[in-house]
């Protein structure tokens, strides 16, 4: 068994049920029968159906609404013909009913003389929808804004049909999908208002009065509870929201490409901003990195030098021929401690430790230095070597006393942000200064173990980066120079 009333929609399986229903239906008025409809794929006969209204109602003889998709017997198409109500279902008379007092037949009769007075549902319908109508009109006249004409004419035709006429949206699946469609149409287009009609509020751009704003957006989100439970009351209907929402999106997007209007102009205001947007991105993107870039650039560049600047000119050979230089009388070893103090006093008060001394790594660096005296040029060991260095001097650089020679180097490599880059590398834990003077020039390495490193300085890695992307065929040094890292 399963039966829905007609007025309210519920669902009852049960005769109990049913019958506890007739007198507390809040759909329908004080003496007004109950209307029972068949559920859609109820299987039931016409004979079961009037003896289930006979077990329903016992003794009330109200007319019932006959299921619309049973066949009529012979005997009830006969009983239609002269009726002048075809849909209602009459039980035939027996014994019980010829026996029904003579005051509830009156009392019946009384019932149907005054519901012949009764004002239609649709008229009450109709009065209601004018009369929120004007009400929010003239709200809205006031306020200089129509949303409050807009809430009113929704919220009294959406309840209008709850009221009264849910009923036939349920006997009449065509109606019954226009109205879920209608309702998913209706939150949505309430959902948007109401976000719009916050912005402008707290933009304090709605309306002229911050107060009458507040109730206008309090009034929408009422509203919008309101309806999305009803909407929940209707989710069994199709269409769905998601199937809605997809449509709207579908239809829009085509409507756009289509040439029609508005949904052009939006489609096109759309990717105007879109575009604007992307190369406004992309415009301060590259600026920051030309900004960046030149910035490292000119870090870079600052006094790099791979040749310190000369204290004074260097003497000519003939200036000294007649006698001996000052690096003849030069105290090499302690130009060497000197130099190797220096360094790890400008690590320590850069926060790095010191360095400590290496017999084994001076060997090489001494000999490394010589190698540049002989040759009389500045070059670095072979990449994949044990150790590394910090060069300094060349062919000429044969005037530096012993007290200014170790302090003279030391600055050159400051002044290099190359080499300063080395000597301030934290990894760093054992290091050597070796110096070798001829009568040609005067040479220095700062040397260091290479194979314990994991990495070099960032500022290093980087250019060695740089020198490998742009493919060129040059060697390490000379790149250096053609790129102005370097000094020639």
């Amino acid at each position: 068994m399963d039966i829905i009333c007609a007025k309210c929609g519920k669902h009852f399986s049960s005769i109990e049920a049913a019958r506890e229903h007739s007198g507390h239906c809040k759909e329908t008025s004080e003496g007004e029968p109950i209307h029972w409809i068949p559920a859609p794929k109820s299987k039931i006969t016409p004979e079961e159906w009037e003896n289930l209204m006979k077990l329903i109602n016992p003794q009330d003889v109200s007319p019932t609404t006959a299921p619309s998709n049973l066949e009529p017997t012979a005997m009830e198409s006969t009983s239609s013909e002269g009726s002048a109500e075809p849909d209602v279902a009459v039980p035939p008379a027996s014994s019980k009913s010829k026996r029904t007092p003579e005051k509830k037949v009156v009392d019946k009769d009384k019932r149907k003389k005054t519901s012949n007075y009764k004002i239609q549902n649709w008229l009450i319908a109709i009065l209601l929808i004018f009369a929120l109508c004007v009400i929010g009109l003239g709200v809205s006249i006031f306020v200089g804004n129509f949303i409050p004409l807009w809430l009113m004419l929704g919220f009294s035709f959406i309840f209008s049909i709850e009221k009264w006429f849910y009923y036939y949206t349920r006997r009449y699946k065509v109606l019954g999908k226009l109205y879920r469609l209608l309702l998913n149409l209706s939150i949505l287009s309430l959902l948007g208002l109401t976000v719009w009609s916050g912005i402008k509020l707290f933009s304090q751009q709605f309306v002229y009065s911050q107060l009458i704003g507040s109730l206008i957006f309090l009034a929408e989100l009422v509203f919008f509870v309101w309806l999305w439970r009803i909407v929940s009351k209707n989710s069994w209907r199709w269409p769905s929201m998601k199937l809605t929402v997809f449509s709207l999106i579908c239809l829009s997007i085509i409507f756009a490409f289509a040439g029609v209007s508005p949904f052009t102009d939006y489609k096109n205001s759309f990717i105007t901003r879109y575009t604007t947007w992307t190369e406004e991105r992309e415009r301060a993107r590259l600026e920051e990195e030309a900004v960046a870039k030149a910035e490292e650039q000119k870090k870079i560049q600052e006094a790099i030098a791979m040749m310190p600047i000369p204290v004074k000119e260097a003497p000519t050979r003939s200036e000294t021929a007649s006698g001996l230089t000052t690096t003849q009388a030069l105290d090499i070893e302690e130009a060497e401690q000197e130099a190797f103090t220096l360094i790890n006093a400008i690590r320590v008060e850069a926060g790095l430790p010191a360095t400590k001394w290496n017999d084994e790594l001076y060997k090489l660096s001494k000999q490394h230095t010589q190698d540049m005296a002989d040759r009389g040029e500045l070059f670095h060991t072979p990449l994949g070597s044990s150790h590394g260095e910090n060069a300094w001097g060349g062919y000429g650089y044969y005037h530096y006393r012993y007290d200014e020679l170790a302090k003279v180097i030391v600055s050159s490599w400051m002044s290099s942000p190359l080499h300063k880059a080395w000597l301030l590398h934290a990894p760093i834990k054992e290091s050597v200064v070796s110096i070798v003077v001829n009568p040609d020039g005067q040479y220095a390495s700062w040397s260091f173990w290479m194979n314990t490193l994991d990495r070099g300085p960032e500022l290093i890695e980087k250019i060695v980066r740089e020198w490998k992307s742009s493919g060129s065929d040059l060697p390490w040094i000379e790149w250096l120079q053609m790129e102005g890292y370097l000094k020639p």
